[in-house]
């Protein structure tokens, strides 16, 4: 008979601990947990964390506006991230072409160049 290895059961044991993990919640959050979907549903219809504190306050669970914003933020996360901005482009018509030529720099005042007013 094969005995399994002590690694096989470390990794058996391991495995098992991984499938039975939960996180912990912090305890204001229980609550708001179970009516994640609720929650969810505001927050897709546009409404504000003041609107959805009311609302839970009126059905008897006593919360903050800036706990409901940060289980918003923390445990239902935006749908849509947000954009990154992305450099203007090199050949964008909003911006001038710069000569590739430097100006040349005397060191003394600028005066202007009446040819080009």
């Amino acid at each position: 008979m094969n005995a399994p290895s002590t690694s096989d059961q470390t990794s058996y044991r391991f495995a098992e601990a991984v499938q039975a993990y939960a996180p912990t919640v912090p305890r204001k959050w229980q609550k708001l947990l179970t009516l994640k979907p609720g929650i969810a549903e505001f927050r897709r219809k546009g409404a504000s964390y003041q609107s959805i504190t009311e609302i839970l306050r009126a059905a008897d669970v006593p919360v903050s506006r800036t706990t409901v914003a940060r289980f918003c933020r923390d445990v239902l996360r935006p749908t849509h991230p947000r954009k990154q901005r992305r450099p203007a482009s090199r050949n964008s018509p909003s911006q001038p072409q710069r000569s590739s030529v430097p100006p040349v720099n005397t060191g003394g005042p600028r005066i202007a160049n009446p040819r080009t007013i």
